[in-house]
Formats: structure tokens, sequence, C-alpha cells
């Protein structure tokens, strides 16, 4: 692998990065010196990003060797060259090919099963940065998020672990809003407790929810889980909807019961 590139041919430089990753090389850290020359060299140069999408793509590895922490170097390097590009770079022509390739990102490396209970760096980095605060979403990273959420759910149905949902779920819902709601709300049955629970109480906030959603809320009530019971009811209770007096840790029968007219509520809402 040459780390003196000078002039950048996409097909040639991910074919070198991926034989730096597949051969026994040694494993540089993202602070490493080559991979700074990298970010800074790909930063500088400011490529369309859709040339090095194939470096995201699932390695098909069971376990976690050198080779994946290659992997995963490679793709952190060059997805935090991607967003310093759109936080220095207001006017990059590539902007929402940058936004496309991390989203990506976001699919290939959240829920990368052979990390099982560990994050990849890549994943921290990204979902940092579609989750802070300090830049809000635009029409670029919804669109990408829109356009990337089937593989992103499919990513996300494969996860060894609970570990990287919360994130997910945020990611989503601050960039799709409503509309990633009736997503996230339509895999209800593969969630688990603590999953469920954390999606019903980041709903509670979400604004103009949608049928869907809202009828999630009311399922919640009838949940085996205690805690999920108390999420929904304080979730319907920010709604609006008409629960002032419902306790979550009611019987069951009780709990039907007063679903009736809240399912009423949840169709008849205007979003």
């Amino acid at each position: 692998m040459r780390w003196d590139v000078r002039e950048y041919r996409a097909e040639d430089l991910v074919d070198g990065l991926r034989r730096y990753v597949d051969g026994d090389h040694p494993l540089y850290p993202t602070n490493d010196p080559h991979m700074v020359a990298l970010h800074v060299f790909l930063f500088e140069t400011a490529p369309d990003p859709a040339g090095l999408l194939p470096l995201f793509a699932p390695h098909g590895k069971p376990g976690v060797d050198d080779a994946v922490m290659r992997r995963d170097a490679i793709a952190s390097t060059v997805a935090t060259s991607f967003m310093r590009r759109i936080v220095d770079r207001p006017d990059d022509p590539h902007r929402p090919a940058l936004y496309d390739a991390l989203a990506v990102v976001v699919a290939e490396f959240a829920f990368d099963p052979v990390y099982e209970d560990a994050h990849t760096e890549t994943s921290m980095d990204v979902g940092d940065f579609f989750a802070d605060a300090g830049f809000p979403p635009c029409g670029e990273s919804r669109a990408a998020v829109r356009r990337r959420l089937p593989e992103m759910l499919r990513a996300w149905r494969a996860r060894v672990t609970r570990k990287g949902t919360s994130t997910f779920f945020g990611v989503v819902l601050r960039h799709l809003g409503a509309e990633g709601g009736e997503a996230l709300v339509r895999e209800w049955e593969g969630l688990d407790a603590e999953e469920r629970k954390d999606l019903l109480l980041r709903l509670k906030d979400e604004e103009h929810l949608l049928e869907g959603a809202r009828l999630a809320l009311v399922a919640g009530l009838l949940d085996p889980s205690l805690d999920v019971r108390e999420a929904a009811a304080a979730a319907l209770l920010k709604q609006g909807a008409p629960v002032p007096d419902l306790d979550p840790s009611a019987p069951d029968e009780e709990l039907a019961k007063a679903s009736v007219p809240l399912r009423d509520w949840a169709r008849k809402t205007k979003s």
C-alpha cells in the first residue's frame, strides 16, 4: 500500500486501501501519521464520495481480527474527511453525496455483528455527527437518511446486540420526524422491552405523529413490561390523548378497556 498518493483516482485508491485491509500490514490507528495523511489528502482533493463507497461495503469476515480493525480505521478516516468537508465547506458541490455516503456508513457499521457489544470507531464518529445538536438536519441529510433507511433497517434487524439501537432511533427521528416514527413503529414486534421503552419516550416529544405511531403508543399500554406501559402512558399524555387518570400498572382488563377510546383517538387525531 502506497501512502504518498499525489493524484486521485478512485479505483486505484480503493484498490490500494482494500489491499492494505486484507494484506499482512500493520494496524495503523486513526491518529497514526499514515491515516492522518490519508485524511488530509481526501479533504484537500475533495473527490466525489460515491467513488469511495466500496470502502464501506460489508466485510463478510466472522470474528474481529486485524483485517476487520484495519477496515474500521480506513472507514473512519475516510468518513471523517467527509464530515470535515460538510462542516468546513458549506459550498462543496458534492454535499448531497457526502451525506449519502455517511448514511451508508450508518447502515454498514452501526450494527456490525462481528463487534457484538462493542461499537466500531466509524459508527461512533458518524453517529455523533448525525446526532450533534450543533449541526441541525438539513435537506441533504434528510434526503440521505430517507434514501438509505431501508438499508439501515435491514442492518438493524440483523443486530446481535441492542447497544446501537437508541442512537439509531435518534438519527432516524431527528432527520425524518413523524415519517421516521412511522417506519420505526412498523418494527414493533421485533423490539425488546428496552427498545420499545426508548422508542416510546422518543415519540413522546415528536411533533405531528402519524396514525401508526399513535397506535403504537396505545399498544404500549398492553405490553408485558411495566416500564414500557409507563413510557406509553407518559407519551400518550404528552401527545394530548385522553388519559388523565390512566394507571399503567392497572390490570390488563382495565387497560384493554381504556385502550378502546384511545385507539379511536389515535385514528381520528389530525397530524
